[in-house]
């Protein structure tokens, strides 16, 4: 019979239930997508595409390739606020566009490196 009182106590001290913590992560699919720098080259776009997240430190991770031109790769948990990729595209590969969770980035100066927010709610944003 205490130990109940005391669980009751316990339980019903803080005015309703807690709801969590507050989301600080995400996850964010990217999608790199290149074009070829010659058609006439015989080796074409091909290779390793890596991506160098702002929240890692820019430590790479290679990207899959999920067809041909596009390599994809998914990110469970990109903190919630401003940050960017950098993006190593294989060889023989021209310009490039990146998509996280189906939004286009737009590349700062360097053409490689792509800056977003990343909302409460999974939302990215430019």
């Amino acid at each position: 019979m205490l130990s109940s009182v005391v669980l009751a106590g316990a339980c019903s001290g803080g005015g309703g239930l807690p709801t969590g913590p507050s989301p600080v992560a995400a996850e964010i699919e990217f999608r790199y997508s290149a074009s070829e720098l010659q058609k006439e080259q015989s080796f074409g776009c091909n290779g390793v595409a890596r991506i160098f997240p702002s929240w890692w430190g820019f430590t790479h991770q290679t990207m899959h390739l999920a067809n041909e031109g596009e390599w994809i790769v998914l990110f469970e948990e990109v903190p919630v606020g401003d940050q960017s990729v950098t993006i190593s595209a294989p060889t023989g590969c021209g310009s490039s566009r990146i998509r996280a969770n189906g939004i286009v980035l737009e590349a700062s100066d360097d053409e490689l490196t792509f800056a977003f927010t990343v909302d409460y709610d999974g939302r990215v944003t430019r």
